[in-house]
């Protein structure tokens, strides 16, 4: 059973889309005629995409260390993410890859991870892993459903 340690770069590509996104309020404000109750609303409403927004801009800014394993086993270095085991569901893309993977305590979770946070081969064998994990479960995983 062989390891693979991937250290992965905050995102180019994911900080310029999260700065588009942060244009939307205001464009929605420049385009809709709102005003009394309705322009409180929508300043609050603001409010809260932003504190969002700003939370998951800042967990892009960061550097993570994963360690993935031939048997799908997935191990994060950092306080953001719960170490598991890889799933069926995860995606594969020429510019990004969806880790699916389920916690130690059942609960079932995903990270995005984009080709420029990494180099080629750690990508490639990232992608890999993943396809493996799908490919193994033979169809769609059942036993992590999010219906239960």
């Amino acid at each position: 059973m062989s390891a693979f340690n991937i250290r992965l770069k905050p995102s180019v590509w994911a900080q310029a889309g999260m700065g588009l996104l942060a244009l939307m309020p205001p464009l929605v404000q420049a385009v809709s005629p709102v005003t009394g109750q309705w322009l409180f609303l929508l300043v609050l409403l603001a409010f809260i995409y932003y504190w969002q927004w700003y939370s998951h801009f800042t967990q892009l800014r960061q550097s993570q260390q994963l360690t993935l394993t031939d048997s799908g086993q997935l191990h994060w270095f950092g306080p953001h993410n719960r170490s598991g085991q890889l799933i069926a569901g995860g995606l594969v893309a020429q510019y990004f890859v969806r880790l699916n993977w389920c916690d130690s305590a059942g609960k079932r979770r995903h990270s995005w991870v984009f080709a420029d946070q990494c180099d080629e081969l750690q990508y490639r064998t990232m992608a890999r892993l993943v396809n493996q994990s799908n490919w193994s479960a033979g169809g769609p995983d059942t036993r992590y459903s999010d219906n239960t």
